[in-house]
């Protein structure tokens, strides 16, 4: 690729040819008709530093051409004085700039006002027999793209002291609430407007909404050895598990597409993960085996209430689902997080892998009733109950790690508002347009009935 040439060289460069025509011995070198313009590139800035990393897309299917650059540069990012060069695929004659009133006949690096949109690039060939016209747009973000913004979208969604479980079933929110006489149920599609309360029907009335699970198609809930499922929320249907051969401890999650209860030996007292396809029966994982088996590398005992699953896919690729605190089968407050990972050996083979990273940092604390999500590529939890008796001072912890190491997030970023009030055992769940919703909870003098939703800038941007 060549360099622009102004037009003073084109005229000298004109004059020579014309001069070294008239001599047999030389060769004459035609000029160029295109006017094809091949890149821009910006300068680098030090007070911007993404300016240089800008990247443009050209678009000859218009009659004049389109130039932007798909990925918008940070946010508050100065184009009024870049430092550009334009590359072409061959010599031109000249080419101008036209930003508003200004027009600049650009050189081989220019210092250019982008503001205007569009700003118009007119170039001619070398030979001066062809014109080509192009609108370009510098785009930059108007909105922070890393920046959460949160607001209270309920101040009191219902009444009186509750438990509350949320999940989402095809595309809606259903909130769950135990007052200790019944259940009840509420529905949402972003979390701002909602209907209810209405009262689940063939759920039990004391149910434990908490330990309610939600699969693609379905709702689950386990209770005296019976095994409730809903498409709705609303009507539920209960199936007898007492002739399984084990004892339901609880539902876990999702993952792998399966099922995945927790249950337990009636002779042994045994933990086991059971699992089941959506229209199929539980069975126990017979690959993993008694869950047993893992202590003798830690103190913990696996949880059976109060913890906090996650399903996600990691960095690496491969299915994960953790486990973090709760309480074990002695009612001991853990620091465990358990960590469930599907592990391919070919396109049609694995093997599940689990393991306590606890085991690594026995210095973590014992969480219960912590409310955790993975969102934008990382895990994050809100709120929780730290070694049975303080309320984590931090309402939000993000993980990079997939949960190994925990860190406060930039407050610049991601931060709360200052009425919001740290809490333990709120629900959360991620609406169909990926915004986090909390929702109730408590701490030691109040139980919430409030809703936050909260939503990174750029996490649908394209």
């Amino acid at each position: 690729m060549k360099h622009l040439k102004n037009i003073c060289l084109l005229c000298a460069g004109l004059c020579l040819t014309a001069l070294v025509g008239c001599d047999n011995s030389s060769t004459t070198t035609t000029p160029s008709s295109e006017t094809k313009l091949s890149s821009i590139v910006f300068a680098n800035n030090d007070s911007f530093p993404g300016l240089s990393d800008a990247t443009f897309t050209i678009d000859f299917s218009y009659d004049t051409a389109l130039v932007y650059n798909a990925d918008s540069l940070p946010v508050d990012t100065r184009i009024d004085s870049v430092v550009a060069t334009f590359y072409f695929t061959s010599t031109i004659g000249y080419a101008r700039f036209i930003s508003g009133e200004d027009t600049t006949l650009i050189t081989s690096a220019d210092t250019l006002d982008f503001t205007p949109r569009p700003c118009y690039l007119h170039v001619v060939s070398e030979d001066l027999q062809n014109m080509r016209d192009y609108q370009i747009y510098v785009n930059v973000h108007t909105l922070d793209p890393d920046l959460y913004v949160w607001s209270q979208t309920q101040t009191s969604l219902f009444s009186g002291s509750c438990d509350v479980h949320a999940d989402q079933v095809n595309g809606t929110v259903v909130l769950f609430t135990q007052d200790g006489i019944r259940a009840a149920l509420y529905r949402s599609t972003d979390g701002r407007t909602w209907t209810g309360p209405q009262t689940p029907v063939g759920l039990p009335r004391s149910a434990n909404v908490r330990q309610i699970i939600s699969s693609q198609q379905r709702l689950y809930y386990t209770e005296n050895n019976r095994l409730y499922t809903s498409s709705d929320g609303i009507t539920w249907t209960e199936n007898d598990c007492s002739a399984l051969g084990f004892d339901m401890v609880n539902m876990l999650f999702y993952y792998n597409d399966s099922v995945w209860a927790l249950v337990a030996d009636p002779a042994t007292q045994e933990l086991w993960f059971a699992t089941m396809a959506e229209n199929g029966s539980l069975g126990k994982q017979s690959q993993i085996g008694p869950i047993n088996n893992y202590y003798r590398f830690s103190t913990e005992h696996f949880p059976v209430s109060d913890f906090s699953p996650v399903v996600f896919v990691g960095r690496s690729g491969r299915k994960r689902a953790m486990v973090m605190g709760g309480f074990d089968a002695d009612g001991k407050a853990l620091n465990s997080r358990w960590n469930l990972e599907w592990v391919d050996t070919d396109a049609d083979k694995g093997f599940y892998r689990l393991e306590n990273f606890t085991i690594e940092q026995p210095e973590f604390s014992s969480l219960t009733g912590a409310a955790l999500v993975w969102y934008d590529d990382k895990m994050m939890l809100f709120g929780a109950l730290e070694n049975g008796s303080t309320i984590l001072e931090h309402p939000v912890l993000e993980s990079q790690d997939e949960g190994m190491n925990w860190y406060v997030p930039d407050s610049a970023a991601n931060m709360l508002p200052e009425d919001y009030t740290v809490r333990q055992r709120q629900a959360i769940v991620v609406t169909h347009d990926h915004a986090i919703l909390l929702i109730g909870g408590q701490n030691r003098t109040t139980s919430f009935t409030d809703v936050w939703r909260g939503k990174k800038n750029s996490i649908d941007w394209d």
